[in-house]
């Protein structure tokens, strides 16, 4: 089963106003599953948009986001 990790980037900004990147990480994913989110690409992409993520990174392996 397919799970979903958040994978902050380096901080960036200016000044005083500093901002913490990040992109999901749905890893474990199966063969059906990840033809499941191909097809819904860009509804995965407005959705990672929407909550402020710079995008989204699907895998059949295990990552582990430390």
């Amino acid at each position: 089963m397919a799970r979903i990790q958040i994978l902050e980037l380096p901080m960036e900004g200016s000044g005083d106003e500093l901002t913490t990147p990040f992109v999901f990480v749905i890893d474990q994913v199966s063969a059906e599953e990840e033809q499941h989110f191909g097809r819904g690409a860009s509804t995965l992409e407005a959705f990672a948009t929407r909550c402020g993520a710079r995008g989204t990174l699907v895998v059949p392996a295990t990552l582990d986001i430390g």
